[in-house]
């Protein structure tokens, strides 16, 4: 476009490109990344120039989402390393039973009196952090099933637009990508927006729990505009479309991010949370 090539210009310089192999991240020596693929092909004036530099890069192209893949791994190391984000939650904002409700707590106590060992994810591991993002870290792992997934409960929920459960962040998801194995474009999305959500508002409600405030979790300021500033940058840098409101997946977060109670009370993490507990709720398996 920025050349002015006519689409059939443009049909013929596809033809002319190779065949890419789909290959793992991890075994790509020289990531090129979507910023830096726009400030070079920029520079181009002639179509050869375009070709070239295609042709030189080949191997790098074989990987889709290279970019987001990569940010994905550094938001997880991030979060997921020792004193990370989601320890600091665990060990400064709550404690292990915070969330759960009395009745919940009765029905543990029943089964284990009925001689049912009840335990949780181990929260250093990939679904524990997970189910702690998304606020579910209070339930047992028996509900899960063997595949420790959220795919049951959210297949056919009437809480959830299909396009949104489509690919919704998992465990499976999670840990291929942190390992270099190839995820669809919406999937690689789909985990970077949740990711940056939990990150934003995470940072925030430790900063308010270290300036003493009683309730870290509410926004004492307006931080919506800063929120979607943030989550638009982070996903424009690796090449990805910004959040949409017409995007059932989206409308979740910008929803979470906007919503205040009777009280006009903004706890976005709550929100997202809040709303997770009611789709498991929903569909009781």
């Amino acid at each position: 476009m920025k050349n002015e090539i006519s689409y059939s210009d443009a049909r013929k310089i596809i033809e002319r490109l190779p065949e890419t192999k789909n290959i793992p991240l991890g075994e790509i020596e020289d990531v090129i990344y979507t910023q830096r693929i726009r400030n070079e092909v920029e520079s181009f004036t002639k179509t050869e120039e375009l070709l070239d530099y295609i042709n030189r890069h080949i191997a790098q192209f074989g990987y889709n989402n290279a970019s987001g893949s990569v940010r994905i791994q550094e938001l997880w190391k991030e979060l997921a390393e020792e004193n990370g984000l989601c320890e600091k939650e665990r060990r400064i904002l709550y404690g292990i039973d915070q969330y759960l409700t009395e009745e919940e707590k009765i029905e543990a106590e029943r089964r284990v009196g009925d001689g049912k060992k009840e335990r949780r994810a181990d929260a250093s591991s990939t679904f524990g952090i997970l189910l702690q993002i998304l606020g579910l870290s209070d339930t047992y792992t028996s509900r899960w099933g063997k595949d420790r997934s959220l795919k049951p409960f959210l297949a056919g929920n009437e809480g959830i637009h299909p396009i949104a459960e489509s690919v919704f962040p998992d465990r499976d998801g999670i840990e291929k990508v942190p390992n270099g194995k190839k995820v669809s474009f919406e999937r690689v999305r789909k985990i970077l927006i949740l990711l940056l959500f939990y990150r934003f508002r995470i940072e925030i409600a430790l900063e308010n729990a270290e300036n003493g405030e009683k309730f870290p979790y509410e926004d004492i300021g307006d931080n919506k505009e800063r929120f979607l500033c943030y989550m638009n940058d982070e996903l424009s840098d690796v090449g990805l479309p910004i959040l949409y409101e017409g995007n059932p997946y989206d409308w979740i977060f910008l929803f979470a991010a906007s919503a205040r109670t009777e009280d006009d009370v903004q706890s976005p993490l709550d929100n997202l949370r809040g709303y997770m507990k009611q789709l498991i709720s929903l569909k009781q398996l």
